[in-house]
């Protein structure tokens, strides 16, 4: 049982604060487990780092790679190789494969993003086409869509800029999805609405924190990305 290793308090409640803390080292403990092995395969030369030469060798052995994936992928590689060495490191391919992670990763996932979703290619985001990556895709309805394409308008001239946009990746890092899943999760399993969570409620709905629904929150926020 891992009640007593999330009850940091040890008041035997699970808070908020607390599982999103262990939602959030739970989550970067996979990155960096995940990025482990794709270092142990991508590395030939087995220096403990991925040149492009090994990356793309390993793409195309995987098969239906085309150039335009090729080219965002080079444009990812560059900004999360932090050193400029042109090779990266286990953090690097976890900045590469979750450039929500790393805010410098920011700009470069902006463009990426903006070459799919800015169809006018006037360099900015309306609702319309907010809406098309979020409502038409199932992952968001349309009241939610609106209120988020106003919190994220800081300027509210009705369009998003790229430093707006930003604020999108912020918003579906690690530590935001972990806050975010901990709230849904406590909110469904808080059987007595005290605001924490006992064993008891934790077991009666284990299906909150082992199954889909527990995933939900974190996929549906990276999917519109």
């Amino acid at each position: 049982m891992v009640i007593p290793l999330i009850d940091k308090n040890g008041d035997g409640q699970i808070s908020v604060e607390e599982l999103a803390a262990w939602t959030g080292r739970s989550m970067k403990n996979f990155y960096k487990q995940e990025a482990e092995n794709r270092l142990k395969t991508l590395d030939t030369n087995k220096d403990g780092k991925v040149s492009w030469e090994e990356y793309i060798k390993g793409a195309e052995n995987r098969g239906g790679f085309t150039e335009k994936q090729k080219q965002r992928d080079k444009r990812r590689f560059d900004h999360a190789n932090a050193k400029e060495d042109g090779l990266l490191s286990r953090d690097g391919l976890i900045s590469m494969f979750h450039p929500e992670e790393n805010p410098s990763m920011f700009g470069a996932i902006v463009e990426e993003f903006m070459e799919f979703v800015d169809t006018d290619k006037d360099g900015f985001l309306s609702f319309d086409e907010y809406k098309g990556k979020t409502v038409d895709t199932g992952s968001m309805d349309q009241r939610t869509a609106e209120e988020s394409f106003k919190r994220l308008d800081q300027d509210s001239d009705g369009k998003l800029n790229k430093e707006e946009m930003k604020l999108w990746l912020a918003a579906v890092n690690t530590s935001s999805q972990a806050k975010n899943q901990a709230k849904r999760q406590v909110s469904m399993a808080d059987d007595n609405k005290d605001g924490v969570l006992g064993e008891m409620e934790i077991l009666n709905h284990i299906g909150v924190f082992t199954g889909r629904e527990g995933l939900r929150t974190g996929e549906g926020a990276k999917d519109e990305l």
